[in-house]
């Protein structure tokens, strides 16, 4: 519709939209969808065509058919009356629903394009948002988008939605959006509600992200034991937190910061964050051991962490040992693991809630899946070579799943998978499953890693019974 400008031809469009116009509704399904199509194409001012377009979106239309008429609705630039924005505001909030109770399958653009329908249904009514977070079904996971529109002043309302089908559904489908919608809330309650979330691996790096902001002591075990993840976000907001509250007390809490600044490689979103760990390290032993800028040369770094390594090893002797051990190879163990277990025991109702727990569905079988289709799995990998790639994801990654730092002109350094690319720029998606769009004139610089997005230690401290339940979900999905 916005492929060629019209404009010009005006005065020779005016009739053929009114003769669209009579001719529409007609008694035919298909008819009116194109008839529909081509209305769109003329964006008429008609609020009359308007309320004939809303009549096809019911309670019990296809979320299909609606996305079509919201489409066309989105097209027709006549004035709202408050009737017309309700009923927009209805059939927005209701197309998750439908979408949910049919169980019908969105594409990883999914979000993009709704949120693309939705900014321009706003630019025509600005009072929209208001009405969509007071309706009564609003407050579902995927309506976390309607809030990108929303005026400050109505936050509040809609954390009271999301808080108010959250007590109603004790199966409410918790997702990063939702956890940071509620990081918003100054209500104590929230945050206990968010820290309460804490051991589901689906949700740990947004529930870090959100304690970080304003770290409290009672969070420092959280921070401390999650330096141990993979993930780049996580490290971030867990040394962000720890620089905000006092120095270590324990011999392990440096030991493990040590730890992480050991693990971390040479891009420079992670020199960054090296140089901050080192920062860090130094006001916690009051040693000043190199400088934090020697992480930016190759050789100095090095030189600089393996003399922080001598200096722990001989100051905390227990700690370091004990960090020795736990970063011994675990994939040899757990394959012999895997030998011990009774698979005929297997049940997929436990397994497919371990898949949600352990963060799995977040990436594979959502509308922001950033890995491959768990669909079949079973049968495309023997279960040996399964369930290595699960606890060593970073083994064997395949190009198309390889991790991407973008670093732009003022400075910042992001990391994620590339999920739409054009002459203009690019979008990134992290392991937040938040994206972040990037114009082809602020990139400085572009280089992918040989690194999957997926988190290790997923399958940590799994019982055999468990990895049986795992399985046999598994090999139900087709």
């Amino acid at each position: 519709a916005n492929g060629v400008d019209l404009s010009e031809y005006e005065r020779h469009l005016d009739p053929i939209r009114i003769r669209l116009m009579e001719a529409f509704p007609s008694s035919h399904e298909v008819l009116d969808y194109e008839l529909a199509r081509v209305l769109s194409m003329l964006a008429p001012y008609n609020p009359k065509l308007l309320d004939q377009i809303l009549t096809r979106i019911t309670e019990d239309s296809d979320p299909v058919t609606d996305i079509h008429y919201l489409i066309v609705a989105a097209r027709i630039p006549s004035d709202r009356s408050t009737a017309q924005s309700k009923k927009i505001a209805n059939a927005l909030v209701q197309v998750d629903e439908k979408l949910l109770r049919l169980k019908l399958p969105q594409d990883t653009n999914w979000d993009d394009r709704f949120k693309e329908l939705y900014a321009q249904l706003v630019k025509i009514d600005a009072d929209l948002p208001r009405q969509i977070v007071e309706q009564p079904g609003f407050g579902l996971p995927g309506h976390v988008l309607f809030l990108s529109q929303l005026p400050p002043q109505f936050l509040g309302t809609a954390i009271q939605a999301f808080d108010k089908k959250i007590k109603a559904d004790p199966d409410f489908l918790w997702n990063s959006d939702v956890v940071f919608v509620f990081g918003e809330s100054k209500n104590p309650a929230h945050r206990e509600m968010i820290r309460s979330l804490y051991e589901d691996y689906a949700l740990q790096a947004a529930v870090l992200a959100v304690l970080a902001g304003t770290p409290e002591e009672q969070d420092r075990d959280k921070f401390i034991a999650s330096l141990e993840s993979s993930q780049i976000e996580v490290l971030e907001s867990c040394v962000g937190a720890l620089e905000k509250l006092a120095p270590a007390a324990k011999p392990e809490e440096t030991v493990r910061l040590f730890a992480a600044l050991r693990r971390l490689g040479s891009d420079q979103r992670e020199q960054k964050l090296q140089a901050r760990i080192v920062t860090l390290l130094q006001k916690w032993t009051g040693q000043q051991l190199g400088l934090a800028t020697d992480v930016n040369d190759l050789e100095k770094q090095r030189t600089l962490k393996q003399t922080w390594e001598d200096w722990i090893a001989k100051q905390y002797p227990e700690a370091y040992t004990a960090l020795l051990k736990q970063s011994e190879p675990e994939t040899e163990q757990f394959l012999a693991q895997l030998e011990t277990v009774n698979w005929d025991e297997g049940n997929s109702e436990r397994g497919e809630a371990l898949f949600r727990k352990r963060a799995c569905v977040q990436c594979h079988g959502n509308r922001s899946a950033l890995g491959p289709a768990s669909a079949g799995v079973a049968k495309r990998f023997s279960r040996k070579d399964l369930f290595t790639a699960i606890v060593a994801p970073n083994s064997d990654v395949s190009p198309r799943y390889q991790t991407t730092v973008v670093g732009t002109v003022d400075g910042k350094v992001y990391t994620g998978l590339v999920v739409y690319r054009s002459v203009d720029g690019l979008t990134l998606r992290n392991s937040n499953n938040q994206t972040t769009r990037i114009e082809a004139d602020e990139i400085n610089f572009e280089n992918k890693k040989s690194t999957s997005l997926m988190p290790q230690g997923l399958l940590k401290d799994l019982s055999p019974q468990d990895l049986a339940d795992l399985y046999a979900y598994l090999q139900g999905l087709q």
